[in-house]
């Protein structure tokens, strides 16, 4: 616990607090005593409990994954077309943009009938 304590310390303020997360939870099933799914080998608390060295790199896992994603996130924007009109004319402003060699595509993902461009500045 150490660890995820020094790791969530070094955390900018907008970021997850993964010991108080866990130890929330932790509270949370032991005062559900009443009714509901009963797991016959074992609650949450207990897996946190017997196996502290998993469950510490799991966290620390989850925390450099969420400082990679807001990293990246600050170097991406993202552009989005509902309709027909819309993907013809976002069509054209990303292509301009990426001949341009200032962007580049990162990512195209559909939707339904919606389209999503997500560009990274090279």
């Amino acid at each position: 616990m150490k660890l995820l304590r020094e790791l969530t310390e070094e955390q900018p303020t907008d970021s997850i607090n993964i010991v108080e997360a866990i130890e929330a939870a932790c509270s949370v099933l032991a005062e559900n005593k009443r009714g509901g799914k009963v797991n016959p080998r074992g609650t949450a608390k207990d897996f946190f409990n017997n196996n502290p060295s998993l469950v510490t790199g799991a966290a620390a896992l989850a925390i450099s994954a969420q400082n990679k994603y807001q990293v990246n996130k600050r170097g991406t924007f993202t552009m989005h077309a509902k309709n027909a009109y819309e993907r013809r004319m976002v069509t054209r402003i990303v292509d301009a943009m990426v001949s341009s060699k200032e962007f580049k595509i990162a990512r195209t993902k559909f939707t339904g009938h919606s389209k999503t461009w997500v560009l990274k500045k090279v």
